[in-house]
């Protein structure tokens, strides 16, 4: 076993001869498993956790509304923003189809699941940048959590 102080010698060591910009990691007892613990994702389907995807869907088995090709200006342990499409389909005879509206979203009220230990969002808001009939343009939902 190497003694504490060798141990953060040697890292300090690695990072100097690494150059500046090198992160170098210790896993070492309980601290270990501390990074994964900080991060708050979001649920896929209901039950996936996810960091940051691309693709969301929100809604738990009807799948007509999922959020598409997002991208992450903010995410923190609180909340998070993207902006993206929503895709909505149309089930009337006159208007089928599925429809990709230009959409903001954004994520918050993180809660820790008590299954996992995991942090996740629990409150997604919408803003629709275009009009879209029989669809309110802004929204917001608490998101089922099942972890």
């Amino acid at each position: 076993m190497v003694p504490k102080m060798r141990t953060t010698l040697l890292v300090v060591f690695c990072a100097v001869m690494l150059g500046a910009s090198a992160q170098v990691s210790v896993a070492s007892g309980p601290r270990a498993s501390a990074g994964a613990a900080t991060r708050t994702y979001v649920l896929q389907k209901c039950t996936v956790p996810r960091y940051k995807p691309t693709t969301l869907v929100t809604t738990c088995g009807s799948g007509n509304f999922a959020y598409e090709h997002l991208r992450w200006s903010r995410w923190t342990r609180r909340a998070a923003k993207a902006r993206g499409t929503v895709a909505i389909r149309r089930t009337g005879a006159f208007d089928g189809g599925i429809f990709h509206i230009p959409v903001v979203l954004r994520l918050s009220r993180p809660r820790q699941c008590d299954a996992s230990g995991r942090m996740v969002f629990t409150r997604e808001r919408y803003r629709l940048l275009e009009s879209f009939s029989g669809t309110a343009r802004t929204g917001s939902d608490s998101l089922f959590t099942s972890c």
